[in-house]
């Protein structure tokens, strides 16, 4: 008889600790958020702009970002001339850098964002006035 109730309390262990794995596996798993955005939204060619990368993974916000780098280039541009810069940390989970575009017309940007194991690289479209 007690050797079932030992047997009991130690599967009953065993379920327990399963539980505990799939939550922290569940956390772990979860996607990094990138949201990226401009400051001004209206870019004007010949001025400062910052651009953002707004870093979450599910509700909190990540400031321990391995790498944020931007990658920008005007349509038509060939690969060689992207301009990749690396952003900074400024608050909790906002990743940013100053950007001057030269010149008016359509420009992409990718956020490479390395954290915790993981990469996303949203790509957004801006158009320069």
């Amino acid at each position: 008889m007690v050797i079932v109730f030992f047997s009991v309390g130690i599967l009953g262990a065993c379920g327990s600790n399963e539980e505990t794995n799939d939550s922290s596996e569940k956390t772990s798993l979860e996607m990094i958020e990138v949201d990226v955005k401009t400051q001004p939204s209206e870019i004007k060619s010949g001025e400062v702009t910052e651009i953002q990368a707004n870093v979450s993974q599910g509700d909190e916000k990540v400031s321990d970002a391995d790498e944020v780098q931007f990658e920008i280039w005007k349509e038509g541009a060939a690969d060689n001339e992207h301009i990749k810069k690396k952003a900074k940390l400024q608050k909790d989970g906002q990743y940013v850098i100053d950007f001057t575009f030269d010149e008016t017309g359509k420009y992409f940007i990718i956020a490479h964002v390395t954290a915790r194991d993981l990469h996303n690289m949203p790509k957004i479209e801006v158009n320069v006035q």
